[in-house]
């Protein structure tokens, strides 16, 4: 049972608490002058930590008997620490991803895995993954927490499958709300046509193409002739995020784009050969998306450089606009137009509904006209 006792110097009530090994003091914050129902409290309040903390003893022999039972089944090598587990996971899984989507996952869950890289499997706890979510949200945004947490929790639920876990450590935490709205926004008219007189030939190219499927920067990059039938005017291709197969129909506009281009011999050569061969070699669209924002500041639309945060750490301001703005246009402009959300959704490609009314940006005068219709009683 704990005890208390009056520190000297100390106007406070102090429990003195058993550790495995030792014995440790904690003050209660309750003044030993307060009288009898003073004391009283904070001896209740003692022998609650005392029974917390043989709580967590009898928690550590229960995880350590578990791990033994484990070593005597499947030998010692079996008893797996978490980041020996997320290694094994990522080689089960390189073949199967994406090389992007590799590099992203394993950036993750190496930074998962330190983070308690001393714990066994069955010791883990959804403490152990609040406490990194949130020092991870001391460091960069809550949208970038959710995508780390939504990766650990689907490794972890391959960990639970396959019976090194009873139950996922993550089901007990919630998706981190934003503080703040999305800043992004679609692109004027007006302002595309500037970004697009001031690029190059292949980045005007690009702009077309982004505007004109509402598809992403990595996928457009990736476009080579044979993913495009040019007589039943489509483009073919699978999306490099979550692979899903695309069938665009490709605008007139850009149709006299394409067959003012130089056809090379080669159908499996990229349209947009530069593009192609910074994300061939990087894996990645970073740069290309820096090359296409010194674009928007020669337009006088962003500044120059990304701004990091006036707090120290990995978050930056998000700018309003980038390449990805094109998805917001496309996905604006087919709405102003009166097409269906449905015919929108499976155009741009967007997994859901939801997601479509994201980028979906409706100026006032389509909403005023919009409300006008609506007939009198």
């Amino acid at each position: 049972m704990a005890s208390i006792r009056q520190k000297p110097g100390s106007p406070y009530w102090y429990a003195c608490l058993t550790l495995p090994h030792a014995r440790t003091e904690r003050s209660t914050r309750i003044r030993c002058a307060d009288g009898v129902q003073a004391r009283r409290r904070a001896q209740a309040l003692a022998d609650l930590w005392e029974r917390d903390l043989l709580d967590q003893r009898e928690a550590q022999r229960a995880h350590a008997v578990v791990d033994e039972i484990i070593g005597k089944l499947h030998g010692a090598g079996a008893v797996l620490t978490v980041p020996a587990y997320l290694d094994q996971w990522l080689a089960a899984r390189e073949g199967e991803l994406a090389p992007g989507t590799y590099r992203v996952y394993e950036k993750r869950l190496r930074e998962f895995g330190h983070s308690v890289r001393t714990a066994t499997l069955s010791q883990l706890s959804s403490e152990h993954v609040r406490k990194f979510r949130d020092d991870l949200a001391k460091r960069v945004g809550v949208n970038t927490v959710n995508k780390y947490l939504s990766t650990v929790k689907t490794v972890l639920q391959d960990a639970v499958r396959d019976g090194h876990l009873a139950s996922n450590p993550c089901d007990a935490l919630r998706r981190l709300k934003a503080k703040r709205a999305d800043t992004r926004r679609a692109f004027t008219l007006d302002e595309l046509r500037r970004v697009h007189e001031l690029a190059s030939p292949e980045w005007q190219s690009m702009i077309l193409f982004g505007l004109y499927t509402g598809q992403r920067l990595q996928d457009i990059a990736a476009l080579t002739w044979a993913s495009l039938d040019l007589v039943t005017q489509e483009a073919r291709f699978v999306t490099g995020k979550g692979n899903k197969r695309m069938v665009v129909p490709l605008h007139p506009c850009l149709m006299d784009h394409i067959q003012a281009m130089q056809t090379p011999s080669d159908p499996n050569a990229p349209l947009h050969p530069d593009a192609f061969a910074v994300v061939a070699k990087a894996g990645r669209v970073s740069t290309l998306s820096n090359a296409f924002r010194d674009i928007l500041a020669s337009a006088g639309l962003v500044r120059t450089r990304y701004v990091k945060a006036n707090r120290e750490g990995d978050r930056r301001q998000q700018s309003e606009l980038s390449f990805h703005s094109l998805r917001h246009t496309a996905t604006t402009l087919l709405k102003q137009a009166g097409i269906s959300g449905p015919v929108v959704q499976e155009l741009i490609g967007h997994e859901s509904d939801a997601v479509n009314r994201v980028y979906t940006h409706i100026d006032a005068e389509t909403l005023r006209a919009a409300n006008a219709s609506l007939p009198r009683l």
